[in-house]
């Protein structure tokens, strides 16, 4: 079931003696969390009756050893084991390679037992699954996990697996409305729509953006799109943006500090991007610039060349949209199609390196700047 079954689940009050939360959505999953909290437990009992474990630092049997215990105060106890992909083999399996392996056999290291230490723990934890203590809620907490493995298979079989999964853009945007409409924040879906395309779908980062809207909009009135693109959308875009001009003008050291400043400070938000993140912003700036240029060489009006290059399409341009527009047509004539093929194959290439064991990440982005900005630079020299 996904959080918004859990949630109707509490309100019926059919409760479950056992849980798991995961996915790769960590505010749902805090959010299921705390429902299950408030739900079961009256809030004098919250401080005595939550027992917090974690997998990486608990073996099985005490975990289940705290299940087993019956409640000093109150009907009910719940005992929360967070990060449980620790517990290899259960709810997450490390795999060697297929020629090494057959497909879905668990690595459970060359220890001598290890296997049969693996069978003990599961068949524990399998055991209580049959017949858990119904004083007791015993809720498991992980990211992703592995379904082919018996204990997520059972779990799930239950009912009691909660997916917690990344939301599409159509449900984002429903979402953000939502969440803003709880703090009095008034968003189109118009505004939504953009801030979804921006931000992008993490619920975390789309929830502290529209505290940052709410703030503008205190005094009730509707945050509008050109407010929007202003507060939100022009610090992403331009920092991003700032970046892909560098490398195509060749200038090294503007193009340096901006990738600096996304990886210490992000996009305006003071949140380091992540280097793949970074690989993946750049390289749908170069995608952008590509389109532009084709849209014009088409003869596409401005609408519809702008609109090829975003995820929520616009009815009309407003005065941002033309600058945006017209900034990326301004670094489309100083990139030759060779060189924006060029600059999408090395993309590939930095994307392998960093996904890679042993690579200094850091080290794999400024290379790849270098050489963007060297590659277009080399060309009018040898021209």
């Amino acid at each position: 079931m996904d959080v918004d079954q859990l949630l109707r689940e509490l309100r019926e009050k059919k409760f479950r003696p056992l849980y798991l939360l995961c996915g790769s959505e960590t505010l749902l999953i805090e959010e299921a969390l705390r429902a299950l909290v408030e739900t079961l437990l009256a809030p004098e009992e919250r401080d005595l009756g939550v027992v917090r474990l974690y997998a990486d630092q608990a073996e099985v049997e005490e975990v289940l050893g705290e299940a087993r215990t019956m409640p000093l105060f109150g009907s009910r106890r719940l005992v929360v084991v967070r990060r449980v992909e620790a517990w290899r083999g259960l709810f997450s399996a490390r795999r060697r390679a297929a020629s090494q392996e057959e497909p879905g056999r668990e690595d459970t290291g060359d220890e001598p037992g290890a296997r049969d230490q693996l069978d003990a723990r599961r068949q524990s934890l399998l055991d209580y699954l049959e017949d858990p203590n119904t004083s007791t809620h015993l809720i498991f907490v992980g990211g992703v996990v592995d379904g082919r493995l018996p204990v997520v298979r059972r779990l799930r079989a239950m009912g009691a697996l909660v997916e917690c999964k990344a939301y599409t853009q159509e449900a984002a945007i429903r979402w953000t409305r939502e969440r803003a409409a709880e703090i009095g924040c008034s968003l189109s879906r118009e505004g939504t729509a953009l801030l979804v395309e921006h931000v992008g779908t993490d619920l975390q980062r789309l929830a502290r953006e529209v505290e940052k809207l709410a703030e503008f909009g205190a005094d009730g009135t509707e945050v509008t799109v050109e407010a929007i693109e202003r507060l939100v959308v022009g610090a992403r875009e331009r920092s991003a943006f700032e970046l892909t001009d560098a490398i195509a003008r060749q200038d090294v050291e503007t193009a340096l500090r901006r990738l600096e400043a996304l990886l210490t400070v992000g996009e305006g938000d003071g949140s380091p991007l992540p280097p793949l993140r970074i690989l993946g912003t750049l390289a749908w700036q170069v995608r952008r610039v590509w389109l532009v240029k084709d849209g014009d060489r088409k003869g596409l009006s401005d609408r519809e060349t702008y609109n090829r290059t975003v995820k929520a399409p616009v009815q009309g341009l407003s005065a941002w949209h033309r600058r945006q527009l017209q900034e990326i047509r301004a670094t489309a004539g100083r990139i030759s199609d060779a060189d924006l093929a060029r600059a999408l194959r090395r993309l590939l290439q930095a994307d392998s390196e960093l996904k890679g064991e042993g690579t200094s990440e850091r080290r794999a982005l400024e290379t790849l700047v270098m050489d963007l900005c060297a590659a277009g630079e080399a060309k009018r020299e040898g021209g």
